[in-house]
Parts: structure tokens; C-alpha cells; sequence
């Protein structure tokens, strides 16, 4: 099940899950920032998603997904609020 964490400019974080590669490209074809060339294959897309502002990728799965972001801390942005578990577990603590 691909996932993909999409993060432009001035815009939060997008992660989205699917059940097949082709189905993940769907998705990505109908939207409109996803230019025409990133649309044409798996490494296409994954290769623009590359260029993007981190956390951005395709994973196989939501674990390596996961893993990746755990092992690659990427700045919050200013004012960042806590929205997950461990955000939530880290900021009482």
C-alpha cells in the first residue's frame, strides 16, 4: 500500500495512502499541482516529490513511511501545534 506526504509551499502536509501503485498515480493525476511529467510513472512522481520541501516521498508502506520521518527530524514550522500522540505526549512532558 503506497503512501505519499506531499509538502508545498505555505501549505500543510499531505499524506495519502492507497492500495495499489496505479491507484496512488490516480490520484495523483487529478490534481492539479502534480505536473504533467510527474504523472507519467511511479520513479516520474517519485522524482518529483524529490524536489519538494521535506517530508515529501512515496514509501511502500505506512511503516517505512514512519520510519523514515523518525529517523530524518525535519524542522516545525513557527507555531507549529501538536497533532499527533507523541506531539501531544512530548509537549506535556
Amino acid at each position: 500500500m503506497p503512501v505519499v506526504i506531499i509538502r508545498r509551499h505555505h501549505h500543510m502536509p499531505a499524506v495519502v495512502e492507497a492500495a495499489t501503485d496505479e491507484e496512488m498515480m490516480a490520484w495523483l493525476a487529478a490534481r492539479p499541482f502534480v505536473p504533467r511529467e510527474a504523472r507519467d510513472s511511479v520513479d516520474a512522481a517519485k522524482a518529483w516529490l524529490s524536489t519538494l520541501q521535506r517530508p515529501s516521498g512515496w514509501f511502500e508502506t505506512m511503516d517505512n513511511a514512519r520510519a523514515w520521518l523518525r529517523a530524518r527530524p525535519h524542522p516545525q514550522p513557527e507555531g507549529h501545534l501538536p497533532s499527533g500522540t507523541a506531539d501531544m505526549a512530548e509537549a506535556e512532558a
